[in-house]
């Protein structure tokens, strides 16, 4: 125990606190912490220009908005998946297992190049279309949309996993009551359903934001001029 409560001050700690000491220092190393929090109130980092008809907002602002939008639709996929899965028959449930572990073990930048193979300026899919129907080569992969597709195949497996074990978890003799009381499949789902898988639901969210926040390698290749 002591032993690696040693390494962890020698290797974590003494860096990551060396850090943020150099945060609040001057080119002088005197002790400015004013220097600190200018560094922190930029408008590199909290504009809202974009909202005011400017061009860019702060990185702040564009990862909490890009982390927002990933939450929301990885939750969403995610639970139409278990759904498949749990209530729909077990006919694709191997295969939609398989295919939501493969994301998590594939190297950070494989799912952004593929993108940018498929459907980037020179991309398979983007010649294709180009040559059979016309429609013009463009860049629009690089930036909001590209970032937000390629964590929303990196993060919904993680948001269906989650809501897979949910759903399992739900006894299946609640909806059944429900049915035999005549209730629609629609409100069974708005009033048994739903309730009981919230906190996996809030759970999935927060997970997708966190990661999102979190990604390096798909924003690194796809968000062009969108910082994050």
């Amino acid at each position: 125990v002591v032993v690696i409560a040693a390494l962890l001050l020698l290797f974590i700690f003494f860096p990551v606190g060396k850090s943020l000491l150099s945060a609040v220092l001057d080119a002088k190393g005197n002790f400015a912490p004013a220097l600190a929090a200018e560094r922190l109130l930029t408008a590199d980092i909290w504009s809202v220009d974009c909202l005011r008809g400017g061009t860019r907002c702060g990185v702040a602002v564009n990862s909490a908005v890009l982390a927002t939008i990933v939450g929301v639709l990885s939750t969403l996929l995610g639970l139409v998946l278990a759904l498949v899965v749990q209530r729909g028959g077990q006919r694709f449930a191997g295969l939609l297992k398989v295919m939501s572990i493969l994301p998590i073990i594939t190297p950070p930048f494989v799912i952004a190049l593929a993108l940018v193979v498929l459907f980037g300026r020179t991309g398979l899919i983007t010649g294709w279309l180009d040559a059979a129907f016309g429609i013009p080569r463009s860049r629009w992969i690089y930036g909001l949309p590209g970032v937000t597709l390629a964590q929303l195949l990196s993060f919904s497996p993680i948001a269906f996993m989650i809501l897979h074990g949910a759903l399992a978890a739900v006894s299946p003799a609640l909806e059944e009551a429900a049915q035999t009381l005549r209730a629609s499949r629609g409100r069974v789902f708005r009033t048994v359903t739903w309730p009981l898988l919230r906190p996996a639901l809030a759970n999935a969210f927060l997970l997708g934001f966190v990661e999102s926040l979190a990604d390096f390698a798909n924003p690194i290749v796809l968000a062009g001029n969108y910082e994050v």
